[in-house]
């Protein structure tokens, strides 16, 4: 039989063509069927490369679907990425590293004084008992037994909450030089003063220091630097070089300070505090006075006076002590000239 496709003689049992390859089972069954004797004519036209065409299309397709499926699931952190998804996803893990290393100060969460037993920034005096503690640099610091905290603004104006705090430095700043020397260590006391924050840490600026039973240990210290504590204010009046009141300039005077004081002497304390820095005054009386003291050196008329050289503390004592005289008697103390 003769191949269909190039006709070639074929062995009737044959199921290829030995010359062009092709299944001999679709060859026609009818023998009238006439096949072209030209060589060039029996040539396979075209069907022997169809399948290996449509072979190569495929193998094209299944590898384009491969890519698109591999594109839209690669994971974002894949080393393969590239381009703009690459940098992306570096700024990402570099915000992470940002939030772990330090919450953002948009959303840091601020303390809130309502948590703490002490709120520092409304002012005011505060009142802790504890036990005087020495520390380095002969610190003194006040401690109490029980752990509280308190809220307020730090050194630079931060907002800042010390909690389970058992321990004050002690700031004497308005204190009679060498006081806190004479507090014995473990000695319980009693402080009124103001507390704020420097550093983190925690200090106390005493007004008033008192024992376990109540005694003034600043006004004991200081009439005891003057010789006696049993000096009277009248005596202090008489006495060259004393102060009537030598506390008004470093601490907030309390009536207890004026125990004992006549109206005179209530007038000459309250004056004194001008004196201090150097005052004059028109009375003939005051001027005669404080001339008699040695600390005293009247440099300036009372015109050119100005209050803004005096210190919170004294301008405070000042009116403390004007309101005191006016009390005793609504004229005050009559000087000799006004």
């Amino acid at each position: 039989m003769k191949c269909p496709y190039c006709g070639q003689e074929t062995p009737d049992a044959s199921t290829f063509c030995a010359e062009c390859g092709e299944r001999l089972d679709d060859m026609p069954l009818d023998p009238s069927l006439d096949f072209p004797e030209d060589p060039e004519e029996q040539k396979p036209r075209g069907k022997k490369k169809m399948p290996l065409l449509i072979a190569a299309a495929a193998a094209v397709l299944v590898l384009a679907i491969a890519g698109a499926v591999f594109f839209f699931t690669r994971t974002p952190g894949d080393s393969s990425s590239k381009g703009g998804q690459t940098a992306k996803t570096e700024d990402a893990a570099e915000n992470d590293t940002e939030a772990e290393d330090g919450a953002d100060p948009e959303t840091e969460e601020k303390p809130d004084p309502s948590d703490a037993d002490f709120n520092l920034t409304t002012g005011g005096q505060l009142r802790l008992e504890g036990y005087v503690r020495s520390a380095a640099g002969n610190q003194k610091l006040l401690r109490w037994d029980d752990g509280l905290s308190f809220y307020g603004r730090n050194s630079d104006g931060t907002e800042i909450l010390l909690e389970d705090i058992d321990r004050a430095s002690i700031d004497d700043s308005l204190l009679p030089e060498g006081m806190l020397d004479e507090l014995s260590s473990n000695q319980k006391i009693r402080v009124d003063g103001q507390m704020y924050i420097d550093s983190n840490e925690l200090y106390i600026m005493p007004y008033e220091i008192s024992d376990r039973d109540g005694k003034d240990l600043i006004t004991a210290y200081e009439k005891s630097r003057m010789g006696s504590e049993d000096d009277s204010a009248s005596s202090s009046i008489s006495a060259s070089g004393g102060y009537i009141l030598p506390q008004s300039s470093t601490r907030l005077l309390t009536e207890k300070d004026l125990s004992g004081l006549s109206l005179k002497e209530i007038n000459y304390a309250k004056n004194e505090i001008y004196a201090r820095h150097g005052r004059m005054f028109h009375s003939r009386e005051l001027q005669d006075y404080f001339n008699g003291q040695s600390w005293y050196s009247g440099t300036v008329s009372p015109e050119d006076f100005s209050e803004s050289v005096l210190s919170d503390v004294e301008k405070q004592n000042a009116q403390f002590l004007s309101s005191a005289e006016f009390s005793m008697d609504p004229s005050g103390y009559q000087l000799d000239a006004n």
